[in-house]
Formats: structure tokens, C-alpha cells, sequence
């Protein structure tokens, strides 16, 4: 499970993440590259990713609660800038703020519009699920090794059949 959260995370890194009107998808490669350099955290979701994937290579799992923890915080809160960013290009008022003045229709406020502009595209609910799968795993009890065979062991008797 460890080495599949990884993978997909780090794969996420590809995946379309934010999609505006359901016609153009960005993903985290065309926000750092295209848009700006800003938009680092992409770069820290690979990050964890290629950390979690070296963990559960080691077979290391305890650590990937953390790492899985981390990954989904840091989706949440590109998400949540993401619609901020978005707010502020909202038509302004008469009055020169952000909000209901210059908005008419079915939004009430800028972040309403936001809302239904920019949905998040499939590749976040895929990093999530990476994520979820990279605390599933290192909250996993690791099972008792089987004893191996005992080849120093003497074999059982042989049968008698008479």
C-alpha cells in the first residue's frame, strides 16, 4: 500500500489539479512552468512522494503517517489558495472591494464564483486517495514474521507400514 500511495502522489505531480468552467485543466508541471514559480508546492507534493516511496521501499511504514498527513495538508491549502487567488480577480464593486456590488445572478459573493469557475480536476481526488493510502499503510500492524524452515532440524521417523 505504501509503495502504491507513493506512486500515485508522485504521479499527481502530472495529473490535472484544478479545472476552470470543466474546459481547461492545469495541472502542477503547467502551474510551476507556465504560470509561475510560485506555485511551489508542487514541487514539495513530488517531494513527499519520492520520500514516502523511498520509505516503503525500506520497509519503513510508521513514517508514512506523517508523510500522508502532510501531502493532504498541503493539497487543502493549495485548493483553498487557489479560490482566494481566484476571488480577487472577481468583478469589483462600486465601492472598490472584492464582493457583491459588481456580482449579479445566481453568486452572491466573489467566493461563490470562485466556487463555480475553478472545481478541483480528478488528479487532486487521485493525490488524495495517494495520500490516504500512505497513512492506511503505515497505521498497518506489521504482521509476525513466519518462522523460517529448520533445515539443522532432524526429519520425522520414517513410517512403518508393516
Amino acid at each position: 500500500l505504501g509503495i502504491i500511495g507513493a506512486s500515485v502522489l508522485m504521479l499527481g505531480f502530472f495529473l490535472p489539479i484544478v479545472s476552470f468552467f470543466g474546459l481547461i485543466s492545469l495541472n502542477y508541471f503547467d502551474l510551476l512552468t507556465k504560470v509561475s514559480a510560485r506555485f511551489v508546492t508542487g514541487l514539495v507534493i513530488l517531494a513527499i512522494g519520492g520520500l514516502s516511496l523511498f520509505l516503503a521501499l525500506k520497509n519503513n511504514l510508521k513514517p508514512l503517517i506523517g508523510t500522508g498527513i502532510l501531502a493532504l495538508a498541503v493539497l487543502i491549502f493549495d485548493f483553498m489558495t487557489y479560490k482566494k487567488v481566484l476571488a480577487q480577480f472577481a468583478p469589483l464593486g462600486q465601492t472598490g472591494t472584492t464582493g457583491t456590488e459588481g456580482l449579479s445572478g445566481p453568486f452572491g459573493n466573489a467566493e461563490a464564483l470562485a466556487g463555480f469557475i475553478m472545481q478541483p480536476g480528478w488528479g487532486m481526488y487521485i493525490m488524495a486517495i495517494g495520500a490516504i493510502l500512505l497513512i492506511v499503510a503505515g497505521a498497518l500492524t506489521d504482521k509476525q514474521p513466519l518462522d523460517g524452515p529448520d533445515w539443522n532440524r532432524n526429519p520425522p521417523p520414517p513410517m512403518n507400514y508393516s
